[in-house]
């Protein structure tokens, strides 16, 4: 099991893609482990780092082709209980439009805070702030600072792990969407090994398109294998659940520790 920072999972309507990236990754936002969208209550340790580099290529789209969802994120650890992280995005559209192209998407800043351990029970806190780097005219950004917060929950106990995640965030943005919505979802990962773990999860975030209740959801199955302490290897598939994201895609990822 690992700890790291979030990895937003991207939606296809033209207008709430960049947005909605920001929500089903939640988040937000943060990853228990790639391919997985929830986070965990761990922490890299105090004076310990950790990078990711993860990949997905979603099935086409009318008008994109398929998209090439990109992100790499960096974490350290403050203390045996706090990490601080930054993550960017980038996106790769097979059939760039005017309104729509390629290129990184907004940044952002956030921490992890430990608040309670009791047995196998943990709970921690994730706050975080967005950085409008990606371009809103292209589709790629909000184009406004944002910001938001996750409640982490975990259950661990003879290689089996548990999470919840609840979270919600405060998002301005130039194409007329919702700037307030939530997201939630539940993960569980097994150690088959003690160097390959299997994972499962589900989620959903609120609809940013105003006057539609059918919000995006998801799930995700996947592995990960740990050849060494140091290193992750992982792949994984995701199934959107309704229309309001895309209907399936591959993902595969690094993690490095040190």
């Amino acid at each position: 099991m690992r700890a790291g920072p979030a990895r937003a999972a991207r939606a296809t309507r033209p207008a709430a893609k960049a947005l909605l990236a920001l929500l089903l990754a939640l988040p937000a936002a943060s990853s228990l482990a790639h391919p997985l969208v929830s986070d965990d209550t761990g922490t890299v340790g105090a004076g310990h780092w950790q990078y990711e580099l993860n990949a997905e290529q979603t099935a086409a789209q009318p008008d994109t082709g398929r998209q090439q969802l990109w992100s790499t994120s960096l974490t350290y650890g403050a203390t045996d209980t706090l990490d601080v992280y930054a993550n960017l995005p980038y996106t790769r559209l097979q059939y760039p439009a005017a309104s729509r192209g390629s290129g990184p998407g907004d940044t952002e800043i956030g921490m992890k805070w430990r608040l309670l351990e009791d047995g196998a029970f943990s709970f921690a806190l994730k706050p975080r702030l967005m950085v409008p780097t990606g371009s809103s005219a292209r589709d790629l950004g909000s184009g406004r600072p944002g910001g938001g917060a996750t409640l982490l929950a975990e259950y661990s106990q003879n290689g089996f792990t548990a999470v919840l995640n609840s979270g919600a965030l405060w998002q301005p943005n130039d194409q007329g969407k919702r700037t307030l919505a939530w997201q939630a979802s539940a993960a569980a990962l097994y150690a088959l090994l003690p160097t390959l773990q299997v994972a499962a999860e589900i989620g959903a975030s609120r609809n940013l398109d105003h006057g539609r209740d059918d919000n995006p959801a998801f799930a995700i199955v996947g592995a990960i294998y740990s050849p060494t302490r140091r290193l992750d290897l992982d792949v994984g598939y995701r199934k959107g659940l309704n229309s309001q994201t895309y209907s399936h895609s591959v993902m595969a990822g690094l993690t490095l520790h040190w």
